[in-house]
């Protein structure tokens, strides 16, 4: 067993991908959403709602792919290893290059923060007086720290931090799509269903329908044979695809 096995089980990754699946879902419609709102001017009053919904979930995405070396306040010893040893076994698993623009969360963290840059930009801020004014001085006036969505060129900028909308949502695609080829439950309707459904705890090999008896001088078998008992992903990919299908079709 590698280390990345013995702290994220099965029931670990099949949780993550599911969340995976279900933030990127969730970014995916923000920016059909904001594209659907075609750049008006006075722009939509939706518009940056929409924004920092989109900021919130590509956020959430970032930060399990990509968490970062930093020690959190609530971790455990154990919590943060499992944190970075995941984040590179999802990176592997879901193909995301080096490069992608789903491992940068400096946009959402700026977002999060502009209050700060904000008080920063004030304080370096010089209180320009009429006497400077008359004797012919010009202060410069340093522009303060802005976020705007230019529906443009499909860029959402924060405190000076670029994030281009074109390159991030076939990314979040790819995203959506691996996670669901990976994990059944990651294609359930209902995110919170499958979230609970994933995180179930799962019954010790001892008393699978294949195990073996506790006594095995008697030799006998809990009562079917291994080969006939189907694997758990395949009962769980039934039902998925079951309850997507038309209710009157028949059930596998």
């Amino acid at each position: 067993m590698t280390e990345i096995e013995e702290l994220w089980d099965r029931q670990g990754r099949a949780a993550t991908l599911v969340q995976l699946a279900e933030r990127a879902r969730s970014a995916i419609g923000d920016v059909i959403d904001l594209n659907a709102m075609g750049g008006r001017r006075p722009p939509h009053p939706q518009e940056w709602r929409q924004v920092k919904s989109f900021l919130n979930s590509y956020g959430g995405i970032c930060r399990i792919l990509n968490p970062g070396s930093r020690k959190q306040k609530a971790d455990t010893a154990k919590s943060h290893q499992l944190r970075l040893l995941r984040g590179e076994e999802l990176r592997r698993l879901l193909r995301v290059a080096a490069d992608s623009p789903l491992l940068n969360a400096e946009i959402r963290n700026k977002d999060e923060h502009f209050d700060e840059y904000f008080d920063q930009w004030q304080a370096r801020q010089h209180l320009v007086t009429a006497d400077e004014i008359e004797a012919g001085q010009r202060p410069t006036h340093e522009v303060a720290p802005v976020r705007r969505f230019h529906a443009h060129t499909w860029t959402i900028e924060v405190a000076g931090e670029s994030l281009a909308l074109r390159l991030v949502y076939p990314a979040l695609l790819r995203l959506e799509a691996r996670c669901r080829e990976l994990e059944p439950l990651a294609g359930f309707p209902d995110p919170q269903l499958a979230y609970l459904l994933a995180t179930m705890p799962q019954l010790p090999v001892e008393l699978r329908l294949d195990a073996p008896t506790r006594r095995p001088h008697e030799g006998v078998m809990a009562g079917a044979e291994p080969a006939d008992v189907p694997d758990l992903e395949v009962i769980i990919g039934q039902a998925v695809t079951a309850f997507r299908k038309d209710p009157d079709e028949p059930a596998p």
